[in-house]
């Protein structure tokens, strides 16, 4: 299967190889995932993140059920709560800046899940793996002096620029 993600302004338009118009999006900032068939010809479904000019996806992988793993860069606020429901997310309870999140889609290309990391400054997450149905491997970088993601705190010797490497389960818990 061929899996897209394209963030765009104004509107989409996919034509297949013989010049089929086989999509159109006219919303003004879309962010879309799409699965197509292995021939590239047949769209199979077309799932949406927030819609935002930052959010900035980075990787994706599958894992062997057919889930689909994002990688995303981001800042949130709380006036875009109401663009995280529209795409089917439940938004974060607090307000952040720079984030590097995983979206997580299901084989029919609906929000199933999503988790954030935090620095007191800046996180990026630049590449995401997927090795079995229970690990989720993620590498990044940070600017600040910890990482945070839900209960689990690292903390750095100082604040800094460092590059680092989690495993995460499904749902998004630092494994280390």
């Amino acid at each position: 299967n061929l899996y897209l993600s394209l963030n765009c302004y104004d509107s989409l338009y996919i034509y297949d190889t013989s010049g089929q118009h086989i999509y159109v999006d006219s919303i003004l900032w879309t962010n879309r995932q799409m699965k197509f068939s292995s021939a590239g010809k047949k769209l199979q479904w077309v799932s949406s993140l927030p819609g935002r000019t930052d959010f900035l996806v980075t990787d994706l992988d599958v894992d062997i059920r057919g889930n689909t793993y994002l990688s995303v860069n981001f800042s949130y606020n709380h006036k875009d709560t109401a663009i995280f429901r529209a795409a089917g997310f439940s938004p974060p309870d607090t307000s952040l800046l720079s984030v590097g999140a995983v979206f997580v889609i299901d084989t029919s290309g609906q929000a199933k899940n999503w988790y954030y990391l935090r620095s007191t400054v800046t996180l990026s997450i630049s590449n995401i793996t997927v090795h079995d149905t229970n690990s989720v491997f993620i590498y990044g970088t940070i600017y600040g002096d910890s990482i945070v993601s839900g209960s689990y705190k690292l903390k750095m010797p100082n604040k800094g620029f460092y590059h680092f490497y989690a495993r995460l389960d499904i749902n998004g818990n630092v494994d280390w």
